[in-house]
């Protein structure tokens, strides 16, 4: 048996008031690279909210958690209908059209210190392409200053403070 197999015969054994993902986005998070990161199935019971990962990983959230980021929508959170959506990367807070949602990311980010981790790398690696891509900016500038003090380019007469096409 191939491990996407064993990971869907295991998801049968989680709790039937369990909500999970439609099947199709449930078998995309069970075999996604980031399944750590997306929550495949969520239950509520006791003030506790169980949220299922895509490595079937339990992770027990705090109800009044919920409460008071669903606070900013106005609208109550029913936990007892919470559900994950969008392949895993956001829960639906109820049942209702209007129910809240918050993304899988936030919960993780305040829960889990791995993947807190990993998110934090992920900024961070993110944070160098923007400052490689700002000093290739600067680069270029420069390379067209020179270019037009040697005369070897001319600023496009569209462009404020140019002058046009030197004669």
């Amino acid at each position: 048996m191939d491990d996407r197999s064993r990971t869907l015969l295991d998801i049968s054994a989680l709790p039937a008031s369990a909500r999970r993902l439609p099947e199709r986005e449930l078998r995309e998070a069970l075999a996604a690279e980031n399944r750590a990161d997306l929550v495949v199935a969520a239950s509520y019971d006791a003030g506790v909210v169980t949220l299922y990962r895509g490595t079937l990983e339990p992770l027990t959230v705090p109800a009044e958690w919920f409460g008071e980021v669903a606070a900013e929508s106005g609208v109550p959170p029913d936990l007892a209908g919470v559900t994950p959506t969008d392949h895993g990367q956001t829960l639906r807070l109820g049942r209702a059209a209007d129910a809240p949602e918050v993304s899988t990311d936030a919960v993780l980010y305040e829960f889990d210190a791995e993947a807190r981790r990993r998110m934090d790398a992920r900024l961070r690696r993110g944070d160098t392409s923007a400052r490689r891509r700002e000093e290739q900016e600067a680069a270029l500038g420069e390379l067209s200053d020179q270019a037009q003090e040697l005369g070897l380019y001319d600023m496009d007469p569209r462009m404020p403070g140019a002058e046009g096409p030197r004669s």
